[in-house]
């Protein structure tokens, strides 16, 4: 409803198949969904003539899909904050308690400060610059849809 461009639909599962955070947080959030809905199919009939993967999942109903969740979670924030180290520091588990956008805030100030701001440009390191950039804001849309779907109604305006 809210992604008119369909960036979220069409895009990023695209970039998924060549980036692991993408992919991870992808993963995340829709193992904590699957949690969420613990298997209940809906009334209405879908679009889709086959059924979906949770319903011929083997031992779709003992499977623990938060701690799937948590684990693809976790692998998502820690590639996170790998792409945006400078190299030279190691990134510590207590990291992935930090909001993803700050850590690609980050990330993006430090480019801030090495290079002047310019236009990008057909240059194939600005094409580069901001497909990673891009990449980046997705994961960190993803997993901040993660977090937000245990949040109360007063932390959802945040």
């Amino acid at each position: 409803m809210t992604d008119a461009q369909k960036w979220f639909t069409v895009y990023v599962p695209i970039r998924a198949i060549n980036n692991l955070s993408v992919k991870y947080a992808i993963s995340a959030l829709s193992a904590k969904h699957l949690g969420r809905v613990k298997g209940i199919k809906s009334p209405i009939g879908g679009m889709y003539t086959s059924p979906a993967t949770t319903e011929v999942y083997p031992n779709g109903t003992q499977v623990d899909w938060y701690l799937k969740a948590a684990n693809y979670y976790y692998l998502a924030a820690s590639d996170l904050n790998n792409i945006t180290s400078d190299g030279y520091t190691a990134v510590s588990s207590s990291a992935v308690l930090e909001s993803p956008f700050e850590i690609v805030g980050r990330w993006l100030n430090s480019r801030q400060t090495q290079t002047n701001l310019k236009p990008a440009s057909d240059d194939p390191n600005d094409v580069q610059l901001v497909r990673k950039t891009e990449d980046l804001l997705a994961t960190a849309m993803l997993l901040t849809m993660y977090r937000l779907l245990d949040a109360n109604g007063d932390d959802w305006h945040k």
